[in-house]
């Protein structure tokens, strides 16, 4: 089991979370430090821009459902963000499992 990293959306998401920490692996880091996308949608860390392209995705657990996202990076400005479903989680509500 390894580390992660923090990442706190300050920008509104789909599906209405918002100011909402989650964990990410896929940060250069992995050492259990925080960046925050801003209400802009700007990816900062200890208060600083990053220039990051790429994509990011985060996860966590609220209120007992597992929610995950998938985000896209262009010189630190967030460009995309979608919730990724779990197939395997909503074959078992439905099913009662």
């Amino acid at each position: 089991m390894g580390l992660f990293d923090d990442i706190r959306f300050e920008y509104k998401l789909p599906n209405g979370h918002s100011t909402h920490t989650f964990q990410t692996k896929d940060t250069d880091s992995q050492c259990l430090d925080l960046y925050v996308v801003d209400k802009k949608g700007f990816l900062t860390k200890d208060g600083e821009k990053l220039s990051f392209s790429g994509g990011i995705n985060f996860y966590t657990d609220v209120k007992e459902e597992w929610v995950e996202y998938q985000s896209i990076f262009w010189e630190g400005k967030l460009q995309k963000v979608k919730r990724i479903i779990n197939k395997l989680e909503n074959s078992r509500d439905k099913d009662n499992i």
